[in-house]
């Protein structure tokens, strides 16, 4: 079962969910979203950056090295949890052809697709191939 549930029930006082995707929009006059919410913000860009890493990228990094899980989220399947217009969190939905299992470990039956077998000195490429590239 695919995940579709809002997250705005799950969102705290001040934040307010976005896509991810919605960070590559541009209005009428060509301008960026991500722009307008890192001025908004307040935040050096490095700053804000650094806080959308630390919510989107550094828990897949986390999956695939302590757990051996990659997934792969189209950015409008990334929802960014902002809080005074800087990344405070995300949720991953209909993640469910874009999972894998890359070790050998115990699966039930009807989750056994989800395996794809990857030498752990590879594994770094589901973050470089199928989240970065």
């Amino acid at each position: 079962a695919l995940w579709r549930e809002s997250p705005v029930p799950l969102l705290g006082d001040g934040q307010r969910a976005a896509t991810m995707a919605a960070l590559l929009h541009r209005d009428a006059h060509g301008d960026a979203y991500a722009t307008a919410a890192v001025r908004a913000s307040g935040l050096d860009p490095v700053d804000w950056l650094a806080a959308y890493l630390r919510v989107y990228l550094r828990p897949l990094v986390h999956c695939v090295r302590a757990h051996a899980l990659a997934f792969m989220p189209h950015g409008e399947n990334v929802i960014l949890v902002l809080e005074g217009h800087v990344p405070v969190g995300a949720f991953l939905k209909d993640i469910g052809e874009e999972v894998a299992v890359m070790d050998e470990r115990p699966l039930p039956p009807d989750v056994e697709r989800a395996r794809a077998l990857v030498d752990p000195s590879e594994r770094a490429d589901a973050i470089l191939g199928d989240v970065l590239d």
